[in-house]
């Protein structure tokens, strides 16, 4: 007998069954599940503190605007909401 039949009648008797192929669904939609979780928050901070630096560069430039306005003697009363 060759080491190929030895191979094939050693683990032709074996089976999974049908509980661990379930397991295994389950643990690889769980672990895409958490994937998508964590790429879902990555998205979400990044968001966030985009929306922050834009709001404080729209703030630094409002500022900027009011001072170079009020050396020329202008008021200015501008309101921008600051939440994103």
């Amino acid at each position: 007998m060759t080491n190929k039949e030895k191979y094939k009648q050693a683990f032709s008797v074996l089976h999974t069954s049908d509980i661990s192929e379930g397991e295994v669904k389950y643990m690889a939609k769980l672990k895409k599940q958490q994937k998508m979780k964590l790429a879902a928050a990555a998205i979400a901070a990044c968001g966030i503190v985009g929306g922050r630096c834009v709001q404080e560069r729209l703030t630094q430039q409002m500022s900027a605007e009011s001072s170079e306005l009020s050396s020329f003697g202008c008021t200015v009363t501008r309101q921008v909401p600051l939440s994103i």
